[in-house]
């Protein structure tokens, strides 16, 4: 379900050519969590003493020639990043502020794809479906039985 509310937060947007470098500066802050999105693939990641953890296993390596998107996100905000013109990559940052302006945004669940957990390694689990081996690593605990 999807559910406009509005809530005081801080938003900023920019621009910048080091892609790796604005990913790094922000995982030293409060975000938890990566989603990017590749020309060869999704990267799921967790953030652990300022450094970004991929998952272990069946996701593309995290490069600036293939990258379309990049998040990392948490309960505080989220840093959305994502491919412009030319080397640049747009971005932009919204942080809940108890001190900031109120901003509509949107909170709405999403499904992940995955009928079959596979794999568990460091708190990641490798998720397939379907007769297409669709599969994909995500940084959950597999479901008890």
């Amino acid at each position: 379900m999807r559910t406009l509310y509005s809530c005081p937060a801080v938003l900023t947007r920019g621009k910048t050519t080091d892609v790796l470098g604005c990913l790094r500066d922000a995982a030293s802050g409060s975000f938890t969590t990566l989603l990017a999105h590749a020309d060869d693939g999704v990267i799921w990641g967790r953030i652990h003493g300022g450094q970004i953890h991929a998952a272990p296993f069946s996701a593309p390596e995290l490069r600036i020639e293939t990258l379309q998107q990049a998040r990392l996100f948490s309960e505080a905000g989220e840093l959305l990043l994502w491919r412009g013109t030319g080397r640049a990559f747009q971005w932009r940052l919204v942080k809940n502020d108890d001190n900031g302006s109120y901003k509509e945004c949107y909170d709405e669940d999403t499904l992940l794809w995955g009928t079959h957990a596979e794999d568990n390694e460091n708190g990641f689990t490798l998720l397939r479906h379907g007769a297409e081996g669709l599969r994909h690593t995500v940084p959950l605990d597999p479901p008890s039985d």
